[in-house]
């Protein structure tokens, strides 16, 4: 049984977060880690995806 591809990164209050790249078998091992590398480059400087995921759930979205 695999996993979902993940990625572990530190957000800028020193926290531990973890962020959910895609579900169990949706994208090939080498996309996940072509996504992993796009996000680190988002932490690098200074965002949180993990928390603009969140934050874009509470948006009401109307069809």
């Amino acid at each position: 049984m695999g996993r979902a591809p993940t990625l572990r990164y530190k957000d800028p209050y020193g926290r531990q977060r973890q962020y959910k790249i895609a579900s169990l078998g949706d994208i090939s091992f080498a996309e996940a880690k072509k996504e992993a590398i796009r996000i680190k480059g988002r932490v690098s400087v200074g965002q949180n995806p993990a928390e603009e995921r969140h934050a874009n759930r509470r948006i009401p979205h109307h069809c």
